[in-house]
């Protein structure tokens, strides 16, 4: 079974993974918040190298790209939101849990989107994901009282 489908995983898998990417890739892992938003608003320039690469292999994504790729973005949301790893039963999959300023449960679904954006393009774009949650998030931070 896919490790991402699986509610056995254990969470630290994921981080594990994360670090495989980085290792893989030789790319120091983020260790600010401007590090992290940075990977982020690279995964699009990213998947688009990795098509081109693939392409010209005659390949296609594998799940290991999609788990360690999926993992290091992963790991990004959950460092900028206070997140944690969680199974979402309603979503069948690992995703990036985080209480919103206004304290409600929010997820994202990391490894769902990645696929997404190896699929369909632009359409799917991390970055715009990143973008809608970080508007959202801020939204009812100032709502709430938390921001100027």
């Amino acid at each position: 079974m896919n490790p991402t489908q699986d509610p056995q995983t254990d969470a630290s898998f994921f981080t594990a993974c994360a670090e495989d990417w980085f290792l893989n890739n030789k790319t120091p892992k983020f260790a600010t918040t401007h590090e992290a938003i940075g990977l982020i608003q690279a995964a699009d320039p990213l998947v688009d190298i990795y098509q081109r690469q693939l392409e010209e292999a005659g390949a296609t994504y594998s799940d290991r790209l999609i788990l360690e790729f999926g993992s290091a973005l992963g790991e990004a949301f959950r460092l900028l939101f206070i997140g944690e790893w969680k199974y979402s039963a309603s979503q069948e999959r690992w995703v990036i849990s985080f209480t919103t300023p206004q304290g409600s449960t929010s997820e994202i679904n990391i490894f769902y989107k990645l696929q997404k954006r190896f699929d369909n393009g632009m359409v799917d774009s991390v970055g715009f994901l990143f973008e809608g949650v970080r508007k959202m998030y801020l939204e009812e931070a100032q709502a709430a009282g938390l921001s100027d």
